[in-house]
């Protein structure tokens, strides 16, 4: 593959990442140490990290998680991540749930932008710019969410 295939291929996801660390800053100084704000960050990482601790000691437990007992298979309540348990589940277990949590949360910021230059003009100026622009309609609703504004 040509540098000029690989930087157009490669480009765009590595600065919509770039972007992504940009936008939440003072989450990517301390990925192993902070979560975002409000009690969602906290139960997604408590089930990231439910969810390996299950896989890794007895996987037919995986879905009587110990929450709401003594009702049976609770983790069926909620969001279970058991994908996203399993695709981490090395970055869990030498870093840890939170950084896990956090590189999946930076990772799906830079790829909600990259899909829409797909779908765009094939101008690379134009496909960047609509890229770039559904990435910051993302970030400004988590931002408003988070303000309580919407």
């Amino acid at each position: 593959m040509s540098t000029a295939r690989l930087v157009h291929a490669l480009g765009p996801p590595l600065a919509y990442l770039v972007l992504a660390v940009v936008f939440t800053w003072p989450l990517s100084a301390h990925l192993t140490t902070a979560l975002g704000s409000g009690l969602d960050p906290l139960l997604q990482t408590w089930v990231l990290a439910w969810d390996t601790h299950a896989l890794i000691t007895d996987p037919r437990t995986v879905w009587h998680a110990p929450i709401f007992f003594p009702y049976p298979e609770t983790l069926a309540y909620s969001d279970h991540h058991l994908l996203l348990a399993m695709m981490t589940l090395p970055l869990i277990i030498t870093g840890g749930p939170v950084l896990a949590y956090n590189l999946l949360v930076l990772t799906s910021y830079a790829l909600t932008g990259w899909p829409s230059i797909c779908w765009h003009a094939t101008c690379w100026r134009a496909r960047t710019i609509c890229g770039c622009a559904s990435s910051a309609l993302l970030l400004l609703v988590r931002c408003l969410r988070l303000a309580r504004i919407g």
